[in-house]
């Protein structure tokens, strides 16, 4: 994302043509599309209405989306941790790790980490 020209981004359009700017508004502005709508070969491939809202809004949605992705990395990073801090209290206290039908405890506990370090 660093790489990414500073936004915000916004669309404006006429009859002719949808373009894409980064800026702060009308100064120091930077025309990142134009796109024709009419009289050109594959104007009617360029974007419509809800398809110049998503495209405007691309950087706002990537940064948010791969901030969700670290805040869900870290919240299984601590599941992890406190996984197997609780499997460690119950190997000291000798108890039956046969606690689910379908896995020990020690199984989850390593399907758990290889989760984490993908």
């Amino acid at each position: 994302m660093s790489k990414a020209t500073p936004g915000p981004w916004f669309v404006e359009e006429s009859d002719l043509s949808w373009d894409l700017y980064a800026g702060a508004g009308n100064f120091h502005t930077l025309k990142l599309i134009k796109a024709p709508k009419k009289s050109k070969e594959f104007a009617e491939y360029w974007p419509n209405a809800n398809d110049s809202t998503l495209i405007a809004h691309a950087l706002e949605y990537i940064t948010y989306l791969l901030q969700l992705v670290e805040t869900q990395a870290q919240a299984l990073e601590e599941a992890h941790t406190a996984m197997l801090d609780a499997l460690s209290v119950m190997e000291m206290e000798g108890r039956d790790f046969n606690l689910m039908p379908q896995c020990t405890i020690q199984e989850a506990a390593k399907k758990l980490e290889a989760l984490t370090h993908v």
